[in-house]
């Protein structure tokens, strides 16, 4: 599917109501009480909603990396904490260790998983 872009050359016929002078077409915005603009309508059957700060792209990747860092420092802390108590009681084998870093790395990817 191709997509052209046409420049357009609009005027104001009303408020938030404009028509192009080059051809028939028509975009019409909408307002809420407040005066802020929610709404674009085009000639034909296009509507666009404007959307919230919280549901933009931007928004969404800080909330994942602010999260994943969160789950990550913990995970590190459970880990240090859980080496740290080993080393206290007996010598730690690398088994151990192996088996300590595959628990954690195994509750990673499934976080990674079920919020990626």
């Amino acid at each position: 599917m191709i997509f052209t872009v046409r420049k357009r050359r609009l005027i104001q016929i009303e408020p938030l109501f404009f028509q192009s002078i080059d051809d028939d077409y028509y975009i019409k915005f909408r307002e809420d009480a407040s005066g802020n603009i929610t709404h674009l309508f085009t000639d034909g059957i296009t509507a666009l909603e404007k959307t919230p700060l919280l549901y933009t792209i931007k928004t969404q990747r800080i909330i994942f990396l602010a999260v994943t860092l969160i789950f990550t420092l913990v995970a590190l802390s459970g880990l240090y904490l859980s080496i740290k108590s080993k080393l206290k009681k007996s010598v730690i084998t690398k088994k151990q260790t192996i088996y300590t870093h595959r628990k954690i790395s195994n509750v990673y990817l499934v976080y990674l998983w079920c919020l990626g």
